[in-house]
């Protein structure tokens, strides 16, 4: 393990390769094509056992007609995507398994829908058509199964990694019968980053739990209380018996990193390709499919923990900066597509969520949303990235000049990149950090390669 870290953090030829488009967004809203489509991101959809109706399928349908992106739908079985249920059996097994396969076999771009055209549920040609142009292939089987699927037989028990490996290889096959090139994702893996920690590679010598902020709770990894230890480690090894014993069943590796160090991110990936590695798994790429950060503002901005459930504490600038960080971070430590979480608020989600949203409450866009929007445009079609030294990215392409991003954690400095660069002079593009301003508003100046200003907030050069 050491090696492998040692490679991600210090070496300046390590270089990621990326295929295809790593920027995704989790939760739009329905009539948000449009607003992604500017992110150039494509779309995460969770469809829901007790929610998979006829105005859900035609909500799919709509995104797909007015979209431009691919599509990953998470299937989960339980009935209200919210809260913990027993693992289905029996017939409800068999129900679930019918619905799946009417889904893939609708969205799976042959001339089959999975319904005649007297159906109530047959396609418009528009949708037929939008379809074939972009049909589903991702399929993920199961979001945090950990914690939402308990025993079939008592409910107060977490599912055993034997029943959650059934469930899956039994969704899988009803996925494969209809569509036999569909590409499956692992339900998620939860606690990824604290099994990092615990290994002793992570950022922080810490994680952190608890929301709202006021139940906030830090704990030492060495100093982990003993009935946390065993919840801890009982997870761990339901992760790792997942990734070896399924491994003939799925395609990618999905986890979910809401952290407030964005760092973490490429010790998180690390992790998984070792225990991938150890287990003779190959040939998985590694996705996030929930993305975010910061979960807490309030260490970040100095302040005390909030007493009460109301607090709610938010920067902008922050979030702004955070989110590329997550971003060059995670893609270069080899996760293969990031969607954050979320376009619009998690409503029913507390405020460490729902504050992350790259568009609030009211539909304000919110910086972090034109500056995702510059991101997708400086940085869409990159081939390569390469890691010249702690907060200095440089992101190749096949038909343009490289793009850097840039940033410091310790305060305003002045970085040389003319080592790196044929150019003399670098367009510094400034990301959004207040509110009311839009990407037009972005700062862009002109400098010397050899002297580019950088502070906390990230830059795009180039």
């Amino acid at each position: 393990m050491k090696k492998i870290i040692i490679l991600l953090i210090v070496s300046l030829s390590f270089s990621t390769h990326v295929y295809g488009n790593p920027f995704g967004v989790h939760a739009p809203g329905k009539n948000d094509a449009a607003l992604v489509k500017k992110l150039k991101a494509d779309i995460r959809l969770i469809a829901v056992r007790g929610k998979l109706n006829a105005e859900n399928i035609r909500l799919v349908d709509n995104y797909i007609v007015q979209s431009d992106c691919d599509f990953v739908i998470t299937l989960d079985s339980s009935e209200t995507g919210m809260s913990e249920s027993a693992l289905i059996k029996g017939r409800d097994l068999k129900q679930w398994e019918k619905a799946v396969g009417n889904l893939v076999e609708r969205y799976d771009g042959d001339d089959d829908f999975g319904c005649g055209p007297r159906d109530r549920l047959y396609p418009s040609k528009d949708v037929r058509d939008a379809i074939k142009r972009r049909p589903i292939k991702y399929w993920q089987i199961e979001n945090e199964w950990f914690w939402q699927i308990k025993d079939s037989k008592d409910i107060r028990k977490a599912a055993s990694s034997q029943e959650l490996a059934r469930h899956f290889i039994a969704i899988r096959s009803a996925i494969k019968r209809k569509d036999p090139g569909a590409k499956i994702i692992l339900g998620v893996l939860t606690g990824v980053g604290i099994f990092a920690g615990m290994d002793g590679h992570l950022a922080d010598g810490y994680f952190e739990i608890g929301d709202p902020d006021y139940k906030y709770k830090k704990y030492y990894f060495k100093n982990i209380p003993e009935g946390m230890l065993t919840v801890i480690e009982s997870m761990r090894d339901k992760a790792l018996f997942l990734i070896k014993n399924l491994a003939p069943y799925y395609d990618v590796i999905d986890f979910h990193s809401y952290e407030n160090n964005s760092s973490n991110l490429k010790y998180e990936a690390a992790w998984l390709r070792k225990a991938m590695e150890e287990n003779d798994v190959r040939g998985k790429e590694i996705w996030s499919l929930e993305n975010a950060g910061p979960f807490y503002f309030f260490p970040l901005l100095g302040l005390s923990k909030p007493e009460d459930r109301d607090t709610n504490i938010y920067d902008p600038a922050i979030h702004a900066s955070c989110l590329i960080k997550r971003y060059v971070i995670g893609l270069d430590g080899g996760i293969s597509k990031i969607f954050y979480s979320s376009l619009r608020p998690t409503l029913g989600w507390s405020n460490n969520y729902t504050r992350l949203s790259l568009i609030d409450m009211d539909g304000n866009k919110k910086p972090a949303y034109y500056t995702y929007k510059l991101m997708a445009e400086k940085l869409s079609g990159f081939t390569r990235i390469n890691k010249v030294k702690d907060g200095i990215y440089k992101f190749s392409f096949e038909d343009k000049k490289p793009v850097f991003v840039l940033w410091s954690e310790t305060g305003d400095g002045v970085v040389d990149l003319s080592e790196y660069t044929d150019l003399p002079h670098l367009k510094v593009t400034h990301i959004v950090t207040e509110e009311e301003k839009t990407d037009s508003d972005a700062v862009v100046e002109m400098v010397g390669a050899n002297s580019v200003k950088i502070s906390p907030a990230p830059v795009f050069c180039e």
